[in-house]
């Protein structure tokens, strides 16, 4: 019963020096960024005054903060720069076109709707426009070649990467056997192969 109970003590501690850990972490990074995130609230702040709009700008951002999330992805900028530079941009139009509606609610969230609708959509173009990246398991015969010439395989590895990875026909044993080299040399030419080809 001892052992039971110092088993779960054990585990409950784990538990809580991991989250602990991860809070600490979460903690630190955003402390980091809080002159960001306070400097971004004076600049709502201001836009929502200059444009007369401080009951939309609270919604849109609120919104905002919600719907986020409501999306598989949203666009995210490759450097801290970048993602300020298209913050502001965006706060910048976002605030002063939100529609004076009767209820300032839905202006609001329908400026926020949007702004996360074209987020959504930049990141997927984003993501279309990435290459692929190369998967032996899945790909073609065709494309398999193709990929061995782009990282300048020569004809013999190209001829063992398809031996070996895609038809399977052919055992390190059968590598070694083909080229009269001894089992490690073979093993090792198939590892250079490999992380060529998934380099």
């Amino acid at each position: 019963m001892s052992l039971r109970k110092n088993s779960l003590r054990t585990r409950s501690k784990l538990f809580f020096a991991y989250y602990r850990h991860e809070i600490e972490l979460k903690g630190i990074l955003y402390l980091k960024a809080l002159p960001l995130y306070v400097a971004l609230i004076a600049y709502i702040s201001l836009l929502a005054y200059l444009t007369n709009k401080p009951i939309e700008a609270f919604f849109q951002v609120c919104a905002f903060l919600f719907l986020r999330y409501k999306f598989n992805t949203t666009y995210h900028a490759p450097n801290t720069a970048t993602c300020v530079f298209i913050t502001l941009c965006v706060i910048s139009f976002a605030i002063p076109s939100t529609p004076r509606l009767g209820i300032t609610v839905f202006g609001g969230i329908g400026t926020a709707f949007v702004v996360c609708f074209l987020s959504y959509i930049a990141q997927v173009v984003v993501d279309a426009r990435k290459p692929k990246k190369f998967d032996m398991a899945t790909c073609s015969r065709e494309d398999f070649i193709k990929r061995c010439r782009e990282v300048n395989m020569t004809k013999d590895c190209t001829d063992i990467a398809l031996a070996y990875f895609y038809d399977k026909s052919m055992k390190i044993w059968d590598i070694a056997r083909e080229y009269s080299i001894d089992y490690d040399s073979a093993k090792r030419k198939v590892n250079r192969i490999k992380h060529k080809l998934l380099d």
